[in-house]
């Protein structure tokens, strides 16, 4: 009645822990783009990091060798098998019916023998803002972590029987209400990102979770819980970003990026509205968006052209609002027709600029785009906002790894550096920045990713695919890296 080997290695599980390394981005280097070396296919170190052989490794593991597909809701299936596998009580129970010992045929010692150097797809991250000793990070597939002491150590909030999937973090920021905050579930586009959505390779969510004791507990908000994570019912699925105004004093205003469009509410997520964009509908409704909001409560948002129904989606584009609920369109004329996920970039030390980076399939350079918006007067639009096209400046180191690449969408992050609006950091499998706000290739320097050096496949303590920057509140020049490989 012993489970046999093939049982045993059917069922595994893998524990990722969050590694931190702290990079001070005034002390970096910064080296002319002119003088790095792009790395070759076939030099040393390369082969293991092959960009896409990550993801080729992820199809390999999880596709039905007959079909060449993943098959569907596969997590359920996985489920459903572990329930019925035996227990310790019931090995007892078939050992004791046996006559033999109660712990026959158990193995005595288990070693760890790890690994413990992966932190893991983190695509959520954040520091207290009432206390920089407080950490919350989350990925995709491991759930919520916290840490208290500046992330020499970690410790994991989700229950090992809830959803695990963390995308994106907000914090209430306002004065007495810092205590609260909000991650948002689900992952479109990950797990083997050049694969398309034929092969199920998105981790589907199920709503928004809250924290009022400042993430030691969470609960998912029933306002965007459907209860059927192995089905797209909801647009809270798919939770692409969440933000708080801490300009409004008397309400928890908070705004969620979603499937289809952006989202509002007044009372900390007890109820929603939709102020921009549509629902679930796959021929209108956008399959990515983003939010951001400035200091005084303006509310930029971005949702894409394309939809999973491969057409355009009626709503799309880049929008601002002074209220939340009244959008204008303040899209860029050189934005091409077809564009897929924008994200968006607020500088803090002059919230009249904003910045777009935008995944745009077969056009742009490296068919990728970036504007500078800088608004002027009025609602925004038209002469009352300008933009500055970026894209010729993106950076292009050479192949095989050096070239600024979002993956189509999976990896992509830009951020300003808070006390300098042209300190500019762009992300995709690597981390760039720019003291000019790429206004030349002059002043660009690869900081992250992959390593410029031929015998290097990346960089030491730093590891590709990124999601987002954090600056130190205090310490400005220290910056936090969250991306594929956890945080540095």
């Amino acid at each position: 009645m012993l489970m046999n080997c093939s049982t045993l290695f059917r069922v595994f599980s893998v524990c990722c822990f969050l590694a931190l390394t702290i990079v001070s981005v005034a002390d970096a280097q910064t080296t002319n783009p002119a003088t790095q070396v792009p790395l070759e296919a076939g030099s040393e170190g390369v082969g293991d990091d092959d960009p896409k052989a990550r993801e080729h490794f992820e199809w390999l593991r999880l596709h039905d060798p007959a079909t060449g597909k993943i098959p569907d809701e596969i997590r359920q299936k996985e489920l459903e098998f572990a329930r019925g596998l035996p227990t310790k009580e019931s090995l007892a129970r078939a050992r004791k019916d046996a006559g033999l010992s109660p712990d026959a045929g158990q193995v005595a010692t288990w070693n760890a023998r790890g690994p413990k150097n992966v932190g893991g797809r983190t695509r959520a991250f954040a520091i207290d803002v009432s206390n920089p000793n407080i950490m919350l990070a989350g990925g995709v597939s491991g759930g919520m972590w916290l840490s208290i002491d500046a992330g020499a150590t970690w410790q994991k909030q989700t229950d090992v029987g809830a959803l695990q999937s963390v995308t994106c973090i907000a914090q209430d920021r306002r004065p007495g209400s810092t205590n609260v905050w909000y991650y948002g579930t689900g992952e479109w586009r990950g797990n083997s990102a050049s694969l398309s959505q034929n092969h199920n390779d998105n981790y589907r969510g199920d709503g928004i979770f809250k924290s009022v004791d400042n993430g030691v507990t969470w609960a998912q908000l029933p306002s965007t819980v459907s209860g059927t994570p192995h089905s797209f019912d909801k647009v809270y699925d798919y939770v692409w970003n969440i933000v708080t105004d801490s300009s409004n004093p008397s309400q928890a205003e908070l705004y969620a990026a979603t499937y289809g469009g952006i989202r509002r509410s007044t009372d900390g997520g007890a109820s929603w509205s939709n102020v921009l964009g549509g629902g679930l509908t796959s021929s209108t409704a956008s399959t990515y968006a983003d939010v951001a909001i400035t200091s005084s409560g303006i509310v930029y948002a971005a949702l894409s052209q394309n939809n999973s129904a491969g057409s355009s989606a009626a709503t799309r584009g880049i929008w601002r609002s002074t209220n939340g609920t009244t959008w204008v369109a303040i899209t860029p004329a050189a934005l091409p027709l077809s564009y897929s996920r924008i994200v968006l970039g607020i500088a803090r030390s002059n919230e009249n600029v904003v910045f777009a980076l935008a995944d745009t399939p077969f056009s742009g350079s490296l068919e990728t785009g970036l504007y500078m918006y800088t608004y002027i007067s009025g609602d925004g639009s038209g002469a009352g906002g300008s933009w500055s096209n970026r894209t010729a400046n993106l950076p292009a180191y050479g192949a095989p790894v050096g070239d600024y690449d979002s993956q189509g969408s999976y990896d992509m992050m830009v951020a300003v550096k808070p006390d300098n609006e042209n300190v500019v950091f762009i992300g995709g499998t690597n981390l760039y920045r720019s003291t000019d706000g790429f206004s030349s290739t002059a002043n660009t320097t690869w900081i992250g990713g992959y390593s410029p050096a031929n015998n290097v496949s990346r960089y030491p303590s730093h590891h590709p695919d990124q999601h987002g920057v954090v600056f130190d509140a205090t310490t400005p020049t220290t910056m936090y890296s969250y991306n594929d490989g956890g945080i540095q």
